[in-house]
């Protein structure tokens, strides 16, 4: 038996339960985010081999001989600057899919600085090759110059809407499924702080669920110098956590995450237009935000952490 961690800021060691002996170390200086996948066998050039997954804050995609460490290839699938990969990618019937975040919203704390052009999305490769399948953005169009800012800085937009977290598979209906983040200049977009649904073969988003409409957000909204923050009354009501995709004891399926407005939802795993079927904890004022993060099902219980500033809790 084989465990895989991260160590920060570089190291992706693996240590085997009975020998104790490490396979790897560090990758090319890089800083890897999320956790790691573990494919049973895919095809190289040598023949099948049991392979390990992981992405990095440079958006580089990793594939490594899981006994080995041997680098079996690595994909980049963003050239934005700040561009990165903290979700983990999933392996699935061949293929990898995973998400890619931005760092504009950091940023945007130099008032010079030309806010902001990135735009989350969502990328499907070929496990054995790390061949790009497809790619969907978050945000359907290119970011475009608006106005200026007070110093002179050009701003730039719609952008944002990063996806910083784990993907879910719906094997039942072939559907990826991923939650989004705010923006990160006007004009807000419909897919920021969303559930999504996307086609496991092509990529088409199938429906969007938007849970805070109109949040534009960066750093700068909580400094006192605030020329590059798009919006000082926007929430900054990010999904937290990844999606979890559950069947409820009335035998409806329902996606579950927590946003950091301090609320669980739960909309159907069908279309966007189905109410929520649940919901925990209380929508909690901007500057007394609790980020929600959802770790695992037991039984009909969903477990998380229910975090602020000042306290912590748990919701099942």
């Amino acid at each position: 038996m084989t465990v895989f961690f991260r160590t920060a800021p570089a190291t992706v060691p693996s240590f085997q339960i009975d020998a104790f002996s490490k396979l790897f170390g560090s990758l090319d200086g890089s800083r890897i985010g999320g956790g790691i996948g573990v494919a049973n066998k895919i095809e190289t050039d040598s023949g099948p081999v049991y392979a390990a997954f992981f992405g990095d804050a440079r958006t580089f995609t990793w594939a490594v001989n899981a006994a080995t460490g041997k680098l079996l290839w690595k994909t980049k699938l963003d050239d934005t600057p700040g561009a990165g990969i903290t979700g983990s990618p999933v392996f699935y019937d061949g293929k990898l899919y995973v998400p890619v975040r931005g760092n504009d919203e950091v940023f945007a704390i130099q008032p010079t600085f030309e806010r902001c052009r990135f735009r989350g999305s969502l990328v499907a490769l070929e496990a054995a090759t790390g061949k790009q399948v497809w790619k969907t953005f978050t945000i359907d169009e290119e970011a475009k110059p608006t106005t200026k800012n007070q110093k002179g800085a050009q701003l730039w937009g719609p952008s944002g809407a990063p996806t910083w977290t784990t993907p879910a598979v719906d094997e039942k209906l072939k559907a990826l499924y991923v939650t989004t983040s705010d923006n990160y200049s006007k004009p807000a977009t419909k897919n920021s702080d969303a559930f999504m649904a996307l086609d496991l073969k092509t990529g088409k988003i199938l429906w969007t669920r938007q849970m805070t409409p109109g949040d534009a957000w960066t750093s700068a909204c909580r400094l006192p110098d605030k020329t590059n923050c798009p919006d000082d009354t926007a929430p900054d009501w990010d999904f937290a956590s990844s999606p979890i995709l559950v069947t409820l004891v009335s035998g409806k399926r329902a996606l579950i995450a927590g946003q950091k407005s301090g609320v669980v939802h739960a909309p159907g795993s069908r279309q966007q237009r189905q109410n929520p079927v649940a919901g925990s904890g209380r929508q909690r004022p901007r500057d007394q935000r609790h980020p929600v993060g959802l770790r695992r099902r037991q039984g009909q219980r969903l477990c998380g952490d229910f975090r602020s500033r000042t306290r912590a809790a748990a919701v099942r």
